[in-house]
């Protein structure tokens, strides 16, 4: 729409517009001379790219007077609903201070219809009729992750008999191929290495992993060490076959040394297949496995970690977002007096991934699973590996 010298550009919906349509073609035109963008929308969910727009601040500048609750908004948000700011900052369903401010065009009778009509449903009611930012997330180790990321690093007492290895393969588009390396120490699980990257195809995964072997192979403590692999296989067996072809190879084994993969029943194929299953039912069985050694004080990070500094430093403060973002997410039912809501769990938002957290998780959990083995346990006997 065009005004007396001014451009203004209105977004219908704007939290329902692709995100990146609005930072590759509204935001290039935020910054030309006499453009003004409108919005209007229902606000989302917390992780909604237009709601972290309407919370955005502005930066401070050295000097400034004010506090951090004082600070001015990037963008000028004018909001609507039936509670005053405070309330709808708390989520507080019933706001007293705007008693009577229904608009015009609203009804009390009809309000209180569609309050009963989404009585089930509170955060899409907060979101409808009360104009907040509400959503049905519950995060999985925001409460535990400042123990584990703050912890003094762990020294390894003894060289490792055994090593394990969680790998999350690309699923293609923007996901990263995502490993993590640990190994049991003292009563600790301890991180020996992880890493995530944009790589897509086979031989990029190659080489990524025998970047990482050569650093085990090349450590006294490691060198000698059976690592075993657990390649997450929902969508993607066909990827862990090509690994285990690759590594197993015998041409390979002075790079990769002692490699073994764990496996599993694919029924619908009646056959064995490379990796585990991550779906719905495995995903709450790692967050409630995770949860407990992260409260217990019993991830460590290792003292003497597997590669290069700054690229550890730079993927430790990714993991640890990972981690802070990986929620449970109700998918609500329409209908819930007939079809349950279900849950799925999920670290993706605003275009991030979760590569990282969840290999740390196949890891982990897995990890205790193999080493609660009965029969492998029996082979440690007999063949002499050391376990703690």
């Amino acid at each position: 729409m065009r005004g007396q010298g001014a451009n203004i550009l209105i977004l219908e919906e704007a939290a329902y517009i692709k995100e990146n349509v609005f930072f590759e073609v509204v935001v290039p035109l935020m910054g030309m001379n006499n453009v003004s963008v409108l919005g209007i929308s229902t606000p989302e969910d917390e992780f909604n790219y237009y709601s972290q727009l309407v919370n955005m601040k502005k930066k401070r500048v050295p000097g400034d007077l004010g506090s951090d609750d004082t600070e001015e908004g990037v963008f000028l948000t004018i909001p609507i609903g039936l509670s005053c700011d405070n309330c709808r900052r708390l989520q507080i369903k019933d706001c007293p201070h705007k008693e009577g401010a229904l608009p015009p065009w609203k009804s009390a009778e009809r309000q209180e219809l569609t309050e009963s009509l989404m009585a089930s449903n509170q955060a899409r009611m907060a979101r409808e009729l009360h104009g907040a930012i509400a959503g049905s997330s519950v995060f999985c180790f925001t409460l535990f992750s400042r123990q584990m990321f703050q912890a003094p690093p762990h020294i390894m007492s003894k060289k490792k008999s055994v090593l394990h290895l969680g790998i999350d393969p690309s699923g293609g588009g923007g996901s990263d191929t995502a490993y993590f390396l640990t190994t049991t120490d003292a009563g600790n699980d301890v991180i020996l290495a992880y890493h995530a990257a944009n790589v897509q195809s086979t031989n990029e995964s190659n080489q990524m992993l025998e970047a990482l072997f050569a650093r085990i192979r090349n450590h006294p403590l490691y060198r000698d060490a059976l690592v075993i692999v657990y390649v997450e296989a929902n969508m993607s067996w066909l990827i862990g076959n090509d690994l285990k072809t690759h590594m197993c190879n015998s041409a390979k084994r002075n790079v990769f040394g002692r490699v073994e993969f764990e496996m599993h029943w694919r029924a619908e194929r009646k056959m064995e297949s490379v990796g585990v299953i991550t779906d719905a039912t495995a995903k709450q069985l790692y967050v409630d496995h995770m949860r407990r050694r992260m409260s217990d004080g019993r991830i460590k990070f290792a003292h003497e970690l597997l590669g290069e500094p700054t690229r550890l430093a730079l993927q430790r403060d990714e993991l640890r977002r990972q981690c802070d973002a990986y929620r449970q997410v109700k998918k609500e039912s329409l209908n819930p007096e007939f079809v349950d809501d279900k849950y799925a769990y999920t670290g993706k938002s605003s275009g991030l991934s979760d590569d990282l957290i969840m290999a740390m998780q196949i890891t982990l959990y897995n990890m205790v699973k193999k080493l609660t083995d009965p029969q492998f346990l029996k082979r440690c006997q007999v063949e002499g590996l050391v376990l703690q």
